[in-house]
């Protein structure tokens, strides 16, 4: 396909809040169907295609039209939790990293007065 057709898929993919197996659907459905209209003939423009299927928008908000409200809501749902999940792990691994550092600053820090202390070196005479 023609990169004016890439970039036209790319940026409905964008808009999609979320995106699993009936919204990847819906693209290739879509997809196939810009193919189809084109056939042999490639769009010169995005806005050639977009004159054809609607803006990005508004194939988002075709999609949104179809689809069933407590699936999308469920779906919104489960994102929102995962992204949540994902910022409290990001979270964690950011304290740990940080309480690791601290005690491998205090364990050189011991070093340093350990290494100062020394006095001196014992040399040792085997016979």
């Amino acid at each position: 396909m023609k990169d004016c057709v890439k970039g036209y898929l790319r940026a409905v993919n964008r808009l999609f809040p979320i995106m699993s197996k009936p919204e990847r659907a819906y693209l290739a459905h879509l997809k196939a169907s810009i193919r189809d209209y084109f056939g042999e003939r490639q769009p010169a423009t995005v806005e050639e295609v977009a004159a054809a299927f609607g803006s990005p928008e508004q194939v988002l908000a075709d999609y949104l039209d179809q689809a069933e409200p407590d699936y999308l809501l469920r779906r919104i749902r489960l994102a929102r939790r995962w992204r949540v999940l994902s910022w409290v792990m990001v979270a964690a691994l950011v304290l740990v990293a940080i309480f690791c550092a601290w005690h491998i600053w205090r364990d050189y820090q011991d070093y340093l007065r350990y290494v100062s202390d020394m006095t001196g070196y014992a040399v040792e005479f085997i016979r």
